[in-house]
């Protein structure tokens, strides 16, 4: 592979990284922020949501914690596999919420569900990198080397 490919790939590589890394400091932003009275992010009409709009501040203290949690298991494995199953899980979550806002008659706001799938296609295209082969510099040299 010629340089140009192998710099133009990593580069992409380290896109996709600092893409996740994003995703995860806005989640921990977003779910902080939920309980503040700014709505940055999201729109918590408290008259409108009632005692509702608890539940789903909870619920992204929850989700932040599960992704903290992830990452740290992840990050001592030096294996981010399990983000593709925990991306897919927060574009189901989207779902999810909107079915929670049918059964419960409140209208949900819609960048909740722009929030979940740029987590969760964040996540996974983070942890597809991990399916990836790896090729070692040490390899690289040692065919150097050789010839």
């Amino acid at each position: 592979m010629n340089s140009f490919a192998t710099k133009s790939l990593t580069s992409f590589k380290y896109a996709l990284e600092a893409n996740y890394y994003v995703s995860l400091a806005v989640s921990i932003a977003a779910a902080t922020l939920s309980f503040t009275s700014n709505q940055a992010f999201f729109e918590l009409n408290t008259d409108l949501y009632g005692p509702l709009s608890n539940n789903i501040k909870i619920m992204m203290i929850y989700i932040v914690l599960a992704e903290l949690s992830i990452f740290a298991y992840c990050f001592m494995k030096q294996s981010y596999k399990e983000l593709t199953a925990a991306g897919l899980f927060l574009i189901l979550l989207s779902g999810a919420l909107e079915f929670y806002g049918r059964v419960n008659h409140i209208p949900i706001d819609h960048t909740y569900r722009l929030f979940f799938l740029y987590a969760g296609l964040s996540h996974i295209a983070y942890g597809l990198l991990s399916f990836l082969p790896v090729k070692q510099e040490h390899d690289d040299q040692h065919v150097e080397e050789s010839r």
